[in-house]
Order: structure tokens, then sequence, then C-alpha cells
């Protein structure tokens, strides 16, 4: 995606109202019958859709009405998105094959990349068949980046045109100057929070920095690239920081941070810096995506937060565990025929012992 916004596309995002709860069961039916690949999946959509489902209004006087409802995939059913995807899917696929250019879809976030005349062709061909499966546009989600050119007649008044930067599935994509700012505006939304963490006491307090506060910038680690997630990261640690001391009353200075970041089994308490492990999420992200033939991603960039743990330990002159070669990759890895193994040496009761294990595709999972 930003690829092509680098080379100057045009680039439409597309919303529907209400859109899981929409579908008619009876076109979901159709859909999973249509394709062979979703054959296994019939007899269940039968058990949870063949019969209307019964919704409960609870009215202000204690008294409960039942509404019949024969639309929408059920909230909570594990198989309730694929139903919908294969309800979605010959849409996308006729529209990716009608215009030159690139569609993304995620569920019914639709994002499509082309020369402006080629996107509104695009969407001319994707409204009217969402309209054939009850799906209407959300025109005041619906945004294009235009960088060049006008906005072609078809798209004026249904969406919101954009000259910098647009959103795409909550990350910013354009000009890096004005992704970076609208990320530091995002980010700063977290304030709030950590002034409430901050006015609360004892364990709780920080259970809800580290568990709730903490991981609010991953996301934005992970699908922004360093030098545009910078001034964020280094916002959000300063109120991590500010907020920890409003807790603990203590005063810690750089180097005290940096043992701070550790896990707990370092002597450290968790609380690892953004603004360290942007490049690392940054990295992992991207090539768990792009996974390509041979030395795994999470191998590619030394298995990331682990291999930072270890410069945070050297940093405050600590050596890792007696006995641990620090969680290094496989000699051999890169014949491994899985090449998702990673290579651990310890020595128990004098003895060195070998062991693999698997490493986690997307380690920012494990922030």
């Amino acid at each position: 995606m930003r690829d092509d916004a680098k080379k100057g596309s045009a680039i439409l995002t597309l919303d529907a109202k209400n859109a899981f709860n929409t579908p008619h069961h009876n076109a979901l039916q159709r859909a999973i019958m249509a394709h062979s690949a979703f054959a296994p999946f019939a007899a269940l959509l039968d058990v949870k859709y063949g019969a209307p489902s019964d919704l409960f209004v609870f009215n202000d006087d204690d008294s409960v009405d039942v509404v019949v409802s024969s639309s929408g995939s059920r909230q909570g059913s594990s198989l309730g998105g694929l139903y919908f995807c294969a309800l979605l899917q010959p849409i996308l696929r006729d529209a990716a094959e009608a215009f030159d250019g690139n569609l993304y879809a995620y569920m019914d976030d639709i994002t499509i990349s082309g020369s402006p005349t080629e996107v509104a062709r695009a969407y001319s061909y994707i409204e009217p068949r969402l309209l054939d499966i009850g799906l209407h546009l959300n025109y005041s989600k619906c945004e294009i980046l235009l960088q060049g050119g006008e906005l072609p007649e078809t798209l004026l008044g249904k969406v919101a045109e954009k000259a910098a930067v647009i959103k795409v599935l909550g990350a910013y994509v354009g000009q890096q100057e004005e992704a970076s700012n609208a990320l530091a505006q995002k980010l700063a939304k977290h304030d709030c929070l950590f002034r409430r963490i901050a006015q609360c006491n004892g364990p709780l307090a920080f259970a809800l920095l580290r568990k709730c506060g903490l991981p609010r910038a991953n996301y934005a680690m992970r699908t922004h690239d360093p030098d545009t997630s910078a001034d964020a990261c280094t916002w959000f640690d300063g109120r991590v920081r500010d907020t920890f001391r409003a807790i603990t009353q203590a005063r810690l200075d750089d180097n005290d941070w940096l043992v701070a970041g550790l896990p707990p089994r370092h002597g450290g308490v968790g609380l690892y810096t953004a603004s360290v492990f942007r490049s690392a999420a940054s990295q992992a992200s991207h090539d768990a995506a792009c996974a390509t033939e041979g030395v795994p991603a999470c191998a590619q960039i030394g298995c990331g937060r682990r291999a930072l743990q270890r410069s945070s330990l050297e940093a405050c002159g600590q050596r890792p565990r007696s006995g641990t070669i620090a969680h290094g990759v496989c000699a051999n890895h890169t014949s491994c025929a899985s090449h998702t193994q990673t290579h651990k040496q310890t020595r128990r009761h004098g003895v060195i012992q070998h062991s693999h294990r698997r490493c986690a595709p997307r380690l920012i999972s494990h922030f």
C-alpha cells in the first residue's frame, strides 16, 4: 500500500454500514454452497443459521420484546467472519479483474489504488454489487488520497478528499511528515488513560500501566516505519515514565530506565521503551507479512526483542543468566526444513543440553 502511495497512486478506502449484521442468512448459505472449498462448513452453517435468531429487547419497565432476525453473521460466532468473507469474496475478485490497479480488503474494509480514473471505475463496479447483498457504503468513512489530478465526478460528494495522508486499517499512508503528525495525535488521545492510571494506587495502578497502558503503542510500532513513529513513540515513552513516577514516587535516570525495561527475571519491571523497540517491531511485522524462503523473519533481525534485551543487559553492566546462550539462531538455520526453529543451549547439572523451540511469527505479540 505504501509502495502504491510512493508511486503517486490515488488510494480509495471504502467502508460499509453495519456490514456484519446486514447480509441475509440465505445469501450466506448460497455463498458457502457456491464454492467447494467451503463445503465442510455447510452443515455448521445450517446448524447456526438454519432458523431465525431471537433478539431480546429489554425495556425500561422490565418487559422484554422479542425480535426475530434472519440477517447478519452472529456476533461471537467463530465462523461468522468466514461466512461474511465468503459472501464478499466473489465481488472483490471480479472487481480486481475489472480495473487496472490494486485492490486490498480486510472484511468489509476495502482499499483500492491506481489512477483516479481507474479507482473511480472500481468504485462504480463495487458499490452496486454491495447493494445487491444488502450492504450500503458509509460515506462518512470513505476517503480518497489524491496526489495529483482531479476527483472523478463519480466520487464527488461521496468520499472525503485527502491531499497528504489517509488512514488504512488504523495506519497512516502518505507523506511521512503528515503521517508522523497524524500518528502523534492519535497516540496523544491516550493521555486521558495515563492521567487516570496515575490517580490509582498500589499494585492495581502498576498492573493497569503495564497491561493496559503500555500496549497502546504496539500497533503503531508494527504498522509504521521507525522514522514515522519516532515522535509519537518519544511522546508515549514520556507519558509512561511520568505515570510510573506518579505511581511510585521514584526518580529514575536513563540508565535506570534501561533496567526497568528488562523483564522481571532480569531485574526489571517490564516497562519496555517504545522508542527502542519500534525498529524491531516494524521489521518483524513487515518480514512476517512478506516472508520468503530461507532464514525466517524473526531470525533475520536477531530474534528482535531478545536481542534488544541482551543489549540492554550489557548496557546496564549485567550478563545473561549463567549457563544460557541467549537465544541465538541455530548454526544450521538456513538448511532447517521448517525454517521456524531457534536454538537454546542450557547447562543443567553440569551437562550441556540442547533443545529447539518454535519462534513466534510476529515478535510484537510477545511485547
